[in-house]
């Protein structure tokens, strides 16, 4: 499943396996080893190493690595080659940018946090939550003062409606206010008639009485 191919860039060692027929490349590689180990890794032949792999580490070379869970290499922007070896690499406009092949998972990581930055600790992690915190705080301050002026806006604008139906009920108020007074000098008019008439009547009767 390994041959030794010779172009431009040297030789290189390419695995490959036959399937139904057609010739399957499982790519090129430095060494026959890499190759044959991309090729046992394709058709189920591979065996790991006896020795456990080296746990995740936070930190290496005085830099804090992208620690991921959902990756097998236990680093974000690390993967794994067929070779065996690790990749370091980032997405960039959607094209993935490589960063460089090294033997450990550990070294790929240092290249993708020298690449991108390192990752943030304990207290930057905090103040970034607090920062978020604080500024969805101020959104919640800012959307009740948007309130706040709304309804005082609209309380405003019921007074100046207020004010307006005054002025335009003004002028027929007034007009009642003249006519009731009209109605009142009418019958104090009245009631002093009547009680010069009643005077006057009686002023008769004494000065003229009956035989």
């Amino acid at each position: 499943g390994v041959s030794k191919e010779r172009g431009v860039y040297g030789s290189r060692f390419r695995a490959k396996h036959n399937v139904d027929g057609r010739q399957v490349c499982y790519g090129y590689f430095g060494t026959a080893v890499e190759a044959a180990v991309a090729y046992a890794r394709a058709v189920g032949e591979y065996q790991p190493p006896a020795h456990p792999s080296p746990a995740v580490a936070a930190e290496a070379e005085g830099l804090r690595l992208h620690l991921s869970s959902s990756r097998a290499t236990g680093y974000k922007g690390v993967q794994q080659c067929p070779s065996g070896r690790f990749q370091a690499g980032h997405r960039v406009d959607g094209r993935r940018v490589c960063y460089g092949t090294f033997d450990t998972a550990v070294e790929a990581a240092v290249a993708y946090a020298r690449a991108v930055g390192e990752a943030p600790g304990q207290a930057e992690v905090a103040a970034a939550a607090a920062a978020r915190a604080a500024e969805a705080q101020a959104v919640e301050a800012a959307k009740a003062v948007r309130v706040a002026k709304a309804e005082q806006l609209r309380q405003l604008q019921q007074l100046r409606e207020q004010k307006r139906r005054l002025q335009e009920q003004k002028p027929l108020l007034e007009e009642q206010r003249r006519r009731a007074a009209i109605e009142d000098q009418r019958r104090l008019f009245e009631e002093v008639e009547t009680h010069a008439h009643a005077h006057a009547h009686a002023h008769t009767r004494i000065a003229h009485p009956r035989a």
